[in-house]
């Protein structure tokens, strides 16, 4: 996203303009009126892989962009929300489907510079399901490896991530992948899983 887009400042209306900020090394939009200086930083979306019976939930997208295509539930992160809260809420938003946000456990981190979006992924499970599509949903469903449309996918990333999913799936392994995905293609490590603890409420 190009710093471009933000035209006037948020404190006092006042044009911005780019100027070199030399304690951070970099050039920032600086209001010429009352010399606010604008931050701009990479949005928080979060996605999530909800299975039942071995059949992952997918969405198909009502808007732009890549409407009409299927990828797993997902959206900005709102501000209030915990990450989970956000993830459970976007699930529900588009499909209907109820989760206990404890039951999320963290997949994936992906850093897409190019668009200055961060996508925090979970996997969670679920014993019953009532899909009822919404909002920014065409349809909704489950499906196992074989009935994803793999033809139909939205975002090019898509496919591999979901295969990789389903290989976890199959074996019972997960791991937290780290991906970056930028001009000079997809980056990605993988933490392996030991153990993980229940969340524990502190005061």
């Amino acid at each position: 996203m190009e710093e471009k887009l933000i035209r006037f400042c948020t404190q006092c209306g006042g044009a911005l303009e780019k100027q070199w900020i030399a304690a951070d090394e970099r050039y920032r939009l600086v209001c010429v009126g009352c010399r606010e200086i604008c931050y701009q930083n990479p949005r928080l979306l979060v996605t999530s892989l909800i299975v039942w019976r071995s059949r992952l939930l997918l969405v198909q997208r009502a808007y732009a962009p890549e409407a009409g295509l299927w990828a797993p539930p997902s959206g900005f992160v709102e501000q209030g929300e915990t990450l989970e809260q956000a993830a459970t809420r976007e699930v529900r938003e588009e499909t209907g489907v109820v989760i206990d946000e404890a039951s999320l456990d963290l997949h994936l981190v992906t850093s897409i510079p190019r668009i200055s979006e961060v996508y925090i992924g979970f996997r969670g499970q679920i014993d019953e399901a009532s899909i009822q599509p919404r909002g920014e949903a065409l349809a909704a469903g489950f499906f196992d490896e074989h009935s994803v449309p793999w033809d139909h996918l939205a975002f090019r990333e898509t496919e591999g991530y979901l295969r990789q999913f389903f290989s976890e799936l199959a074996t019972k392994t997960f791991r937290i992948h780290l991906l970056r995905i930028d001009t000079l293609g997809v980056c990605t490590r993988a933490y392996s899983i030991e153990t993980i603890s229940p969340c524990i409420s502190r005061t």
